[in-house]
């Protein structure tokens, strides 16, 4: 009798010591595992802040995505629409390839001077906006022809951006040769607190005069152009 309860006491003790011991090896792999899912998590977000920057050159494409430009500071992607439509100015076809709004903060004051220079404005702080169009034009016809570039933007928050009130590159001339395409491009500056209620544009393009000649062929009517 004295035996079975020994045996019954030493059995007892030694499914506790198993117990105890299962109890840490479960805790430690949990601790283990709760470390690993942190670990990845924290690689990526890692991998995907990566994923967003790009170097100067690379045109973004995708909205929250950003690069370091020398000139400029940090640039980013805040709204990006590619319209399907082509505008008819005359023999020219313009292609409207992308229409975009950056957030863009100057990193130091040389940039900040550089752009409130550029824009002829002191709006250029720490932070400003500009929407920017990028397109194509080809000429479809046998004879050389230039575009008088984009006249103006005009959004539905009630901005019209024209080259007397901030627009780059609109009023430059674009010669393009027979039977081919050039790309060009335009940027102005936008209203802070617009750069999220703006979702459409109308863009007016210059006139198309005939190189040779110097004859003027007309122009094409504003167009509308949804931004999501």
């Amino acid at each position: 009798m004295k035996k079975n309860i020994i045996h019954l006491c030493l059995a007892a003790v030694v499914l506790s010591l198993f117990l105890v011991v299962f109890e840490r090896i479960d805790t430690t792999k949990s601790h283990n595992t709760g470390g690993k899912e942190k670990i990845t998590q924290i690689a990526k977000n890692t991998t995907k802040k990566k994923d967003n920057e790009h170097n100067e050159n690379v045109l973004l494409l995708k909205v929250g995505q950003r690069k370091n430009n020398s000139a400029r500071g940090k640039i980013t992607l805040e709204k990006i629409t590619t319209p399907m439509s082509a505008i008819k100015d005359g023999p020219l076809e313009i292609a409207i390839n992308t229409i975009s709004i950056y957030k863009i903060q100057p990193q130091n004051n040389n940039q900040k001077q550089r752009e409130n220079d550029t824009y002829q404005t002191s709006k250029a702080t720490n932070f400003y906006y500009t929407i920017h169009i990028d397109y194509n034009v080809t000429n479809t016809s046998n004879s050389s022809m230039q575009l008088k570039g984009l006249k103006s933007i005009s959004t539905n928050t009630g901005q019209h951006i024209d080259v007397n009130s901030g627009l780059l590159y609109g009023g430059s001339a674009l010669k393009v040769d027979p039977n081919s395409t050039r790309g060009s491009s335009a940027e102005g500056l936008i209203k802070k607190g617009d750069e999220k209620k703006i979702n459409k544009v109308t863009l007016k393009f210059g006139e198309v005069l005939d190189s040779d000649s110097s004859t003027t062929l007309g122009g094409a009517e504003p167009m509308d152009f949804e931004l999501k």
